[in-house]
């Protein structure tokens, strides 16, 4: 009888052990691993370089895969990123003439950029370097010299938030035909507001000779109008304010010139189209956003 419990006891274990190894493999099974973040600096082809391949580096901040990591990735010069939410780090790269501009990769079949490491789920995110030429970016805006705010016919002049002006110059694109109507636009179609940016539109011709705060009063006349179509809502980016106190102020107040306000929370880049009627005594005032221009300098993705 004890050499039969003693055989019982022994094949418990046994099946005791087995499960013990088995269980761990289940559970395995049904965890889902978090996918990784790689960062893609680049290559590109130099003529100088032995092979003409050269390779764009991440000095600091990712770890450098090994070539048979990434032939199991079938990606060429890739890093791991790091911590989900940190700050990804800037490439380098001794090709002349070009500048890193951000990591972007295709997030819900848009391209996206990003500062920080992404949130995975099971899936492997590839960020990749933006390496654009210097000679193809448009160059910063230049604010002109005071006499030459004097000399443009029509601008727009913004007050930046961190105190600096800048001027430029709007272009008709309607002749001024018995002063009835005239409309004007940006010059290059497109530019960067920030929030709290102060515009305003300032026009001759209308009003006379001289370069004029718009709109003015002309014969009973004032009205400003911000536009709205399917493709821009205006009311939603300026408010009109007063400009001692810099409350929100009744838009169609008769007054010298008009000052407004940028009141979205993102800096984003536009589009503007000022239309004069009335003789100049209303101003309507359309900003069409660009979102295929990032804030990030104009830069285009």
């Amino acid at each position: 009888m004890k050499k039969k419990i003693a055989i019982l006891a022994t094949l418990m274990l046994a099946l005791v052990g087995i499960f013990s190894f088995a269980l761990p493999g289940i559970a395995q099974e049904g965890t889902a691993s978090a996918g990784k973040v790689y960062l893609v600096p680049g290559i590109y082809y130099d003529a100088g370089v032995s092979g003409g391949k050269a390779y764009n580096t991440i000095d600091v901040g990712a770890e450098k895969l090994t070539a048979e990591q990434e032939a199991e990735i079938f990606v060429e010069n890739v890093y791991l990123a790091g911590e989900t939410g940190s700050l990804l780090p800037e490439p380098s790269s001794d090709r002349p003439d070009w500048s890193f501009r951000g990591w972007w990769y295709t997030l819900d079949a848009e391209v996206a950029y990003t500062e920080t490491v992404p949130e995975t789920g099971a899936e492997d995110i590839f960020l990749y370097a933006d390496w654009r030429n210097d000679f193809s970016l448009p160059s910063e805006p230049v604010p002109p010299a005071p006499e030459e705010e004097i000399q443009m016919r029509n601008y727009m002049r913004i007050t930046h938030s961190d105190g600096t002006v800048e001027q430029i110059e709007l272009f008709e694109s309607v002749p001024d035909a018995l002063n009835a109507y005239k409309k004007v636009q940006f010059y290059n179609e497109y530019f960067m507001l920030r929030p709290n940016d102060v515009v305003e539109f300032w026009v001759s011709g209308i009003y006379g000779d001289e370069a004029k705060r718009a709109p003015q009063p002309v014969v009973g006349l004032f009205s400003i109008q911000l536009e709205n179509t399917a493709y821009s809502s205006t009311v939603r980016y300026l408010q009109r304010i007063d400009p001692e106190t810099g409350e929100a102020m009744y838009i169609n107040k008769a007054a010298d010139g008009a000052y407004f306000r940028y009141i979205d929370e993102q800096a984003k880049v536009f589009r503007i189209y000022s239309r004069f009627h009335d003789a100049g005594g209303n101003l309507n005032v359309y900003l069409e956003h660009l979102p295929q221009y990032s804030a990030d300098d104009y830069v285009q993705y």
